[in-house]
């Protein structure tokens, strides 16, 4: 925009240069003035709500001290500044909106804003961009308003705000955010397209045509141009080839202006040449026979003994029947032939091949002979085509744990390595079960043998032997040794008579003492002692509980035994229903056969629970599945799109379009009026029906979804006992919005046209949904939050009681323009002087229209004059191409005032100079209407 120090600058260089060129120069200098950027999109910015809970300001003190505690609140106003990119630290850069509010409330810090915020905000205050970047920046600042001394800065913050445009202003929807170091001021934005644009940045525009220039409507979301039906080209101005559709079944298309034409080929003929040519007409049939039509052609059937050749019946030599084993007679002229089935040969075909005469099995395989060749049947442990090889049964390496597998025929056998046993090497041999061990010693089994643990007293492998403990001579020479198990004594003098033996022992004589000989579970010089059996910590695994003579075991789970050694096989009980058990401590495992699972592997695995088919159906097999895809899908998981969808024809009502095969249904219906879907398979005619709703549509998706709520809701309350769609779930999808008001009063509606079905898929019928509606209570109707109108509506134009009333500007423009057409007159001077001009410079061209290098073009301009300036003007000239009638309310030049206002803007108000624009018809309002092509330029 041009500044308004520059504008001067060229205003006073005008009022030195000529009259005529004047003109020229001021022209060019407003259109410089009021040629801005079309305004694309709306940003509209909410104020809601500020919360300060400690009273306090920035630097931690508060607002306003009385005695000695932060015990007022503050008196709080704002200024929030809003820019594209970044607002600078201190909000300096504010190119959207710089919002300086008064004081909000007196000593208050947990308010809401009110709906127009002191200093006269409009709260939501809105702002129109040139295009949508996606985002924006928000910096607050907040002050307490001290009447004495500095004001308080309470908080300062900011904030990028990320948001994407709305398609329109009834589909946007508020998003709140909060800023704050040690407050919370919430906001919210909103962010739409104007209209006519279009995307998330709302750079696209597009304006619906069917002129000359184009023949197309917008999408509603992308912006993008959609070609009537007969059109297409990047303006939709290039006239549809109708033969890309191929309309000619049998024959050539030919392209024409909005038609074709069909070239047929022979055989054909119609518009589309599908009519088939009757070649029977002429009765080319001789002796009798009848004719039979076909395409290009004609076939004769004979009587009885005849056949067609030539256009004659001659005798039909197949009539006998002479072909045997199924083969086909092929008459010919006074002859026949055979034409044989596989495995049989001859004239007649009556020999039957047989396969298997120099055929012979191996390993004495059987030889079938078949129509078309031979099969072995093999014996068992045998396989190929003429079972020559030998299965391998080890090739499934059935022996565990390194056991050698040995391939029989038929069978394997497993050689298993030494400690292990079993058909498939699968158990670990104990050694223990046939109690190697003797005289009480405990055997402890060890892979691939044993060990035994002997009694006191015993040795040995198996512990057989008793111990020689006089085998040492232990006796004094005069002393005899007696051997015992796990002892001995010395037998001399009787020490005996004493007792010294306690618990019930036996006392020996042992020179030079005795012996006592101790009862089971003592043990001491004079069995005195208990013995400890579990100080040896007999029990393997457990713990282990001292008892008189003995002891006992206590196993964890999972184990058992005299010493807890046994391992409990859980297995045992064959838990696993169909798979292979693995025992484990105190418990077991079951490996699944394939195809099963669960914890015992009882439940069948369904394969098709995971969703594997992507546009198919999933069968579920016994470890597999199968998908049954749709028409426009194959491969195994049906995810891979065909070639050519369109071959199908799946547009009912429409034409297909093949897209991109990574979309799902690689193709697009553009769908002919009045048909709707993915397949263009709705009627709209039939089960479109229209509802007229007061105001617009926040979101469609809600109101879908209350829609289908209240269809739900009547249709149950309906006596159709026949159809259970009464308790089925109903859907309603919007298939589009159209802005309308009430021609009463010119009140906002919005048409709405939509569908809907049952949870059965039935597809309910126009009539029924809008009676079924219309006859529902008002009541009714509000609880799920409609007003629907049914009076008499009109489409919404845009146009306002301005543009309704226009004939009363053209009236005050008309006295406006009377004054000011007085005060030019007065200054003829310059006038006659341009008209001497203008009438010397036509002669010498000979031409009637002015030079353009004369008088400057005006162009349709809005915008606003330097400070000094205080209305919007429109200057015209008669030979303007851009010219305005002076009958169209919007090209009135002056608002208000006089002539003068606009004088002193150009060069001085109250100036006595010569008026220039006296004799200038387009300042009389005489200029013919001329073609506008600035008038969809918007303020």
């Amino acid at each position: 925009m041009v500044s308004g120090e520059h504008y001067n600058q060229q205003l006073l260089t005008a009022v030195e240069l000529k009259p005529r060129m004047k003109l020229v120069l001021i022209l060019t200098t407003l259109s410089q003035i009021f040629l801005l950027a079309q305004s694309t999109a709306t940003v509209q910015f909410k104020f809601v709500s500020f919360k300060n809970d400690d009273h306090n300001d920035l630097n931690g003190g508060c607002c306003d001290d009385i005695i000695g505690g932060c015990d007022d609140f503050c008196d709080n106003y704002f200024l929030v500044c809003i820019d594209r990119d970044d607002t600078g630290s201190d909000g300096s850069s504010c190119d959207m909106a710089r919002i300086s509010t008064e004081r909000i409330y007196e000593d208050n810090d947990d308010f809401n804003f009110p709906s127009t915020i002191p200093n006269g905000i409009a709260n939501p205050h809105t702002m129109s961009v040139t295009s949508w970047p996606g985002g924006m920046q928000v910096f607050a600042h907040v002050w307490d308003l001290d009447p004495v001394g500095a004001h308080d800065e309470v908080d300062r913050a900011r904030r990028t705000i990320d948001q994407p445009a709305a398609r329109r202003s009834f589909s946007a929807v508020w998003q709140e955010y909060t800023l704050g170091q040690q407050t919370e001021f919430r906001f919210q934005v909103k962010v739409y397209c104007d209209d006519h644009y279009h995307g998330s940045d709302c750079s696209v525009q597009c304006v619906p045509t069917d002129d000359q220039n184009g023949h197309y409507r917008c999408d509603p979301v992308t912006g993008a141009k959609i070609c009537y039906s007969g059109w297409e080209g990047p303006n939709c101005n290039l006239d549809y080839d109708e033969c890309q559709s191929n309309p000619c079944v049998n024959g050539v298309c030919v392209n024409g202006a909005n038609r074709f034409s069909c070239t047929c080929t022979n055989g054909w003929t119609g518009t589309n040449c599908d009519i088939n040519v009757d070649e029977c007409a002429s009765m080319p049939c001789k002796n009798g026979g009848t004719c039979h039509d076909h395409v290009a052609s004609f076939s004769c059937s004979c009587p009885p003994g005849y056949v067609y050749a030539d256009q004659f019946c001659e005798y039909d030599d197949c009539a006998s029947q002479p072909c045997q084993n199924g083969a086909t007679c092929n008459d010919l002229i006074g002859h026949f032939q055979c034409v044989c089935l596989q495995g049989y040969f001859g004239d007649l075909c009556e020999v039957d091949i047989d396969y298997c005469i120099n055929q012979t099995c191996a390993n004495n395989g059987t030889c079938v002979d078949q129509l078309d060749g031979f099969h072995c049947l093999c014996e068992e442990g045998f396989e190929g085509v003429m079972c020559e090889v030998e299965t391998d049964e080890c090739t499934s390496n059935p022996c565990l744990h390194n056991g050698t597998c040995i391939d029989l025929i038929g069978k394997y056998q497993c050689t298993c390595e030494e400690g292990y046993e079993g058909t498939d090497c699968e158990q670990e041999t104990d050694e223990c079960l046939s109690f190697p061990c003797k005289n009480n010693a405990t055997c402890e089994d060890e892979l691939a043998g044993y060990h035994c643990h002997c009694s006191a007293g015993f040795e040995g492998d198996a512990c057989e032997n008793d111990m020689d403990e006089c085998a040492s001579f232990p006796c004094h020479a005069n002393e005899t040794c007696v051997d015992d198990i796990n002892g001995f004594w010395c037998q001399r003098m009787n020490l005996c008579d004493s007792d010294p033996c306690l618990n019930n022992a036996t006392c020996v004589n042992d020179y030079p003492g005795f012996i006592c000989e101790c009862t089971a579970g003592y043990d001491g010089k004079t069995c005195d002692d208990d013995i400890n059996e579990c100080a040896s910590s007999p029990c393997l695994r457990g713990t282990c509980v001292d008892r008189l003579n003995g002891f006992s075991c206590l196993c964890p789970p999972g184990y058992s035994g005299y010493t807890c050694k046994s391992e409990t096989d859980e297995c045992n009980s064959s838990p696993c229903v169909n798979g292979l058990c693995w025992d484990l401590i105190n418990s077991y495992v079951c490996n699944c056969t394939a195809g099963f699972k669960g914890v015992l592997c009882e439940d069948e695995t369904d394969e098709c629970s995971s969703s594997p088919c992507t546009y198919g159906t999933c069968v579920d097999d016994l470890n597999a599945y199968r998908c049954e895809c749709d028409e426009f899908h194959t491969g195994r998981n049906c995810d891979a799109a065909i070639d050519d969808p369109c071959a199908l024809t799946p547009c009912k009502n429409g034409k297909c379009e093949t897209i991109d095969s990574a979309i799902d249904n690689n193709y697009n219906c553009i769908c002919y009026n009045d048909f709707y879907g993915k397949n263009c398979d709705v009627d709209l005619k039939q089960h479109g029906a229209v509802v007229f709703v007061t105001g617009t549509l926040d979101s469609e998706s809600e109101f879908a979804s209350r829609l289908a709520s209240l269809l739900q809701k009547l249709y149950s309350l309906r006596l159709w006992n026949t159809r259970n769609d009464e308790r089925e779930t109903m859907s309603v999808e919007v298939v589009r919005t159209e802005d309308y008001v009430k021609s009463v009063d010119s009140s906002l509606l919005t048409r709405v046209t939509f569908i809907a079905w049952t949870e059965s898929g039935h597809l309910l019928d126009k009539v029924t949904i809008e009676g079924l509606i219309k006859g529902a209570s008002p009541e009714l109707i509000g609880e799920f939050g409609f007003d629907i109108y049914y009076g008499s509506a009109e489409p919404y134009t845009g146009k306002t009681w301005i543009g309704s009333n226009w004939y009363i500007f053209v009236v005050v423009l008309a006295v406006i323009s009377f004054f000011a057409v007085g005060l030019l007159a007065y200054r003829r001077g310059y006038v006659v002087q341009i008209k001497d001009a203008f009438s010397e410079r036509v002669r010498d061209r000979g031409q009637s229209a002015l030079d353009p290098l004369d008088v400057a073009y005006s162009t349709r301009i809005f915008s606003e004059f330097p400070s000094s300036m205080h209305h919007q003007v429109n200057t015209v000239e008669s030979i303007n191409p851009a010219y305005i009638s002076c009958s169209d309310e919007k090209d009135h030049a002056f608002m208000s005032g006089s002539s003068d206002e606009f004088l002193g803007a150009t060069g001085g108000a109250h100036e006595s100079t010569d008026n220039i624009y006296a004799e200038i018809p387009a300042l009389k309002c005489e200029a013919a209407a001329k073609e506008n092509p600035y008038s969809d330029v918007k303020t």
